[in-house]
């Protein structure tokens, strides 16, 4: 178990239920967080994340005002799980088709040695703290950035998933993907509830 807020056996009944109605590419999303939440292999959880990918590439919303933290979840997902280059780079040219595509997002799919664009930020106000980490090479801006990271998000959809079986984990998937992408040292996150320290560290 990761996520200890609830016992094995409400993620075991969250992920069938929702598995039998899944069509949706979020919904699909949650599941696998809320696999990630229960304790699953993290090497299972990238092969049922790889076999999404073709999915998710053909059915990418287009103009939904929440979208812009779907597409940052699904892009930090891509860059912690490792997927083979030519993938990442199937993944990153349909999603730069899409309005809510950034510097912060693009820097998940590529290798430079710079930091994200601050002017080409789609929400500067929600994500700059990630970016001082990735300028400054410390966690201490992620440490704040946690603290404000769930309340920052009180009016999407997945904020209010506590309802019965709506309840998927609540991870900040960027906050890993940021330690992983610049190489920060991540022991003052390591006990955080919303940080997925052992996706951060992953290498299959």
């Amino acid at each position: 178990m990761r996520d200890n807020s609830r016992k094995k056996e409400y993620f075991d009944l969250c992920i069938i239920l929702h598995s039998q109605k899944a069509k949706e590419l979020k919904t699909k999303i949650n599941i696998l967080v809320a696999k990630y939440s229960r304790g699953d292999s993290l090497v299972e959880l990238k092969k049922e994340f790889e076999k999404l990918i073709g999915y998710s590439i053909e059915n990418l919303p287009y103009g939904d005002s929440y979208y812009y933290i779907d597409m940052l979840r699904f892009a930090s997902l891509s860059f912690l799980f490792n997927l083979d280059l030519q993938v990442k780079n199937n993944i990153r040219n349909k999603l730069k088709e899409n309005m809510y595509y950034d510097s912060l997002i693009d820097h998940f799919f590529t290798n430079t040695n710079t930091v994200p664009n601050k002017e080409a930020l789609i929400e500067p106000g929600i994500v700059m703290d990630l970016i001082y980490a990735a300028e400054k090479k410390s966690c201490d801006p992620l440490l704040e950035y946690l603290q404000k990271w769930y309340h920052n998000f009180q009016y999407d959809p997945w904020y209010n998933g506590h309802g019965m079986f709506d309840y998927w984990g609540k991870w900040s998937f960027a906050t890993a993907a940021v330690v992983k992408r610049y190489e920060l040292n991540d022991e003052c996150l390591k006990n955080d509830p919303f940080y997925p320290y052992d996706l951060a560290h992953f290498i299959e």
